[in-house]
């Protein structure tokens, strides 16, 4: 997480957060909480801190259908 910014959370003072990014969509946001959200607020995603599972459908010819 590149840079952290300085955030008012709750009534101790401010707190120095991180940024978080998105692995979908690669949005980035500076949070409000120290606990970390529930969905990306760009996209709405559950598994913004997940990244894209490779399926391998990379390879194409080794996948090619008679024909």
């Amino acid at each position: 997480m590149p840079k952290a910014k300085a955030v008012a959370v709750g009534g101790e003072g401010n707190v120095m957060l991180p940024k978080r990014r998105c692995l979908r969509c690669n949005g980035e946001w500076v949070p409000r909480q120290e606990a970390p959200p529930v969905a990306c607020p760009h996209c709405g995603n559950p598994f913004w801190n997940r990244p894209r599972r490779n399926r391998g459908y990379e390879n194409k010819e080794a996948v090619t259908r008679p024909g």
